[in-house]
């Protein structure tokens, strides 16, 4: 992720790094010399969730990571998904229905105020809810919009005790719960955003310097056939 940097931070040009650069190509030739035709042929499996423009732009990229093998395969479809997957909004709503199923379930009541909901749903620090709404809990009118995905009325006036409030009620929720939850419990937890779909992938790779090799002979007339994605002295390595 990019973020703006601060006044007093300091980072590496990468005009310094150039005199790197044609070394650097000349590796990158060499190496793809040797895979084209791996690379050409290649059918990679991508993820479900590109639609059909994603998927067609990953391929290429896909295949590139298949044939450099390690930890390249599962990273590039980690960066597709992250960067391109479609799927976000329904992996919230659907994580945020079955955290829903749970605290009634839980309490072992038939309704709940929308304000009683909030303050159970943010008490679950595993949960994304409590900064979903850029930091802050997520607000009533947020679940209301990602419950009617599933044709759940939001914010019904309900009586609980001799107080009237705005809540939701099991009766209005169970054909929901049984339709899209099938018994089961979300467990990918999703990163809060600005109301928009959360990413619905967390990767936890950490950047390390990576040699990716080649089992081919390599060319008399060539650089060489290994590749070290590092930069400079600092030992940081590039994003992929």
């Amino acid at each position: 992720e990019m973020r703006r940097k601060l006044p007093h931070e300091r980072i590496e040009s990468m005009r310094d790094a150039s005199r790197h650069f044609d070394t650097l190509a000349q590796q990158i030739a060499r190496w793809a010399q040797d895979s084209i035709g791996a690379i050409t042929a290649a059918r990679p499996i991508l993820p479900p969730s590109l639609h059909d423009r994603a998927a067609d732009n990953w391929h290429t990229l896909i295949a590139i990571a298949d044939a450099a093998g390690g930890h390249w395969p599962n990273r590039a479809r980690q960066a597709a998904v992250a960067l391109s997957g479609q799927q976000d909004d329904q992996s919230a709503n659907a994580e945020l229905l079955a955290d829903i199923r749970e605290i009634f379930e839980r309490r072992g009541i038939d309704r709940i105020s929308t304000a009683e909901l909030i303050e159970a749903l943010v008490q679950d620090d595993e949960a994304p809810w409590a900064t979903w709404n850029r930091g802050k809990p997520i607000t009533g009118r947020q679940i209301a919009k990602r419950l009617r995905e599933f044709r759940i009325t939001p914010n019904q006036t309900i009586r609980i005790g001799t107080i009237t409030a705005k809540g939701y009620r099991l009766d209005a929720l169970t054909e929901a719960f049984e339709r899209y939850l099938k018994g089961e419990k979300s467990v990918t937890r999703l990163q809060p955003s600005n109301d928009a779909g959360s990413r619905g992938f967390e990767s936890v790779t950490q950047l390390t310097a990576v040699t990716v090799g080649n089992g081919q002979k390599p060319s008399s007339s060539a650089a060489c056939n290994r590749v070290t994605d590092v930069t400079g002295t600092t030992g940081r390595s590039e994003e992929f």
